[in-house]
């Protein structure tokens, strides 16, 4: 836990945004703004101390999905450029 709570806490000194899930209730969020996040790492939905932090670089979107067939899936993938004309 630990060294998971290390990892979380260097993540937020990044400038990128964040994708937030908890590992243990599945509850999720995107956080374009790094102070609003909680340094406890706690989930708000359980409590939990397993939040895992991903970074989302800005040429990137993702899609969320979960099911109980599957579980939970990301699915990352460069954002479109678009078209200026």
């Amino acid at each position: 836990m630990l060294q998971n709570a290390i990892i979380f806490m260097s993540l937020l000194q990044n400038p990128s945004p964040l994708f937030i899930l908890c590992g243990k209730c599945l509850w999720c969020a995107t956080y374009f703004d790094k102070t609003r996040i909680s340094t406890e790492n706690r989930c708000p939905e359980c409590g939990a101390d397993n939040n895992e932090a991903l970074p989302i670089m800005s040429n990137e979107s993702f899609i969320f999905n979960n099911s109980d067939k599957r579980g939970v899936e990301l699915k990352f993938m460069h954002r479109q450029k678009r078209d200026s004309s």
